[in-house]
């Protein structure tokens, strides 16, 4: 179990590292968007101030418009992006705690078969028992005027079934 329990940490602590590389790798790609996104708007900005023709200054002005739209948008997606980096975690931790729970329940019964193993000498002692007693008449139920009562067939028959199992 010991053993199970390491194999489980190190598993977990793999794909941890694993989903911390991906959204490492994803705030790059963000990262490299907003370079790029920066660059042409100091480009579109450069073509402008260096008097080029009207028209590409109009076309520049429209990619500008287009690039503040997308970072508009993209600032909109950041909220979503930062809970969804969360998202492969807590499905680890429902992982863990259902793996944990059937561990559990697998102990628990291995833990009931061993008390039933254990015990299963006493049980049927507790029954001989049981039965010796209700023969001489002192642990059985009955109804009457004096439930105390022994008769001499009763004494009779309990001790021969002492001697019969001595013997036997």
């Amino acid at each position: 179990m010991q053993s199970n329990n390491q194999t489980l940490g190190r598993q977990l602590g793999d794909i941890s590292t694993g989903l911390r590389s991906e959204d490492y790798n994803r705030q790059v790609g963000l990262a490299e968007n907003d370079i790029n996104r920066r660059m042409s708007a100091q480009q579109t900005d450069l073509a402008r101030n260096s008097g080029l023709a009207n028209n590409f200054l109009e076309r520049g002005q429209s990619a500008w418009a287009q690039n503040q739209g997308n970072s508009l948008s993209a600032m909109g997606q950041i909220p979503g992006l930062n809970g969804a980096k969360y998202d492969d975690a807590r499905a680890l931790m429902n992982i863990g705690s259902q793996e944990q729970n059937l561990f559990q329940s697998a102990l628990d019964q291995d833990y009931d078969d061993f008390t039933d193993w254990r015990d299963h000498d006493n049980k049927q002692l507790g029954v001989l028992a049981n039965a010796l007693g209700t023969v001489q008449g002192g642990s059985g139920s009955s109804t009457g005027a004096n439930p105390n009562y022994k008769s001499a067939g009763q004494n009779a028959a309990g001790y021969a079934a002492l001697l019969a199992s001595m013997w036997g």
